[in-house]
């Protein structure tokens, strides 16, 4: 539908990413606490990703490694702060073990996120609070495409999303 539409807005230390799916909140739920349908659709368009760790209780690690079309991979790590079925996931990135060569010497910025799931009339609206530690953070963070590889990524989800539909 049109306004399924994948909203940003950036403002200070913080972005506020938007996306309606027309599916009920349970099911969106399952497609981040599931690996196997977590690995479906996390990462930009083109992107495989493989779900290296995924222990979904506070104070679990999750781990995900994206792989471009050339073979670049970039590792991601994270930490489950709160869990809140089928409501609230809060989770922050953590600096991995070894760095990623992909990452050049420069890896993400740390951040916390925010992910709220709300049901309207069979509907879900998802949506995400990321906070940053500067206002720089961020920048750099948009700069290198978070924002549009966030999109892509909830475009995969909702292909996903209707192939499980009842």
């Amino acid at each position: 539908m049109s306004d399924n539409v994948f909203h940003i807005v950036e403002h200070d230390r913080e972005l506020v990413m938007t996306r309606w799916f027309d599916a009920p909140r349970t099911l969106v739920w399952r497609a981040f606490a599931e690996p196997y349908l977590l690995a479906q659709w996390w990462g930009p368009e083109g992107f495989t990703a493989t779900v290296d760790a995924h222990d979904f209780r506070v104070g679990g690690r999750f781990a995900i490694t994206i792989t471009s079309p050339n073979g670049d991979a970039f590792p991601g790590r994270w930490v489950f702060e709160t869990i809140e079925p089928p409501a609230r996931i809060v989770y922050r990135n953590v600096v991995a073990d070894a760095p990623a060569p992909a990452w050049k010497g420069n890896p993400p910025a740390l951040y916390t996120n925010t992910l709220t799931f709300e049901e309207i009339e069979g509907r879900t609206r998802l949506t995400f609070h990321v906070g940053f530690a500067s206002e720089t953070d961020r920048m750099d963070a948009v700069a290198r495409g978070f924002g549009r590889g966030v999109a892509q990524a909830l475009g995969k989800l909702e292909q996903l999303l209707m192939s499980l539909a009842p």
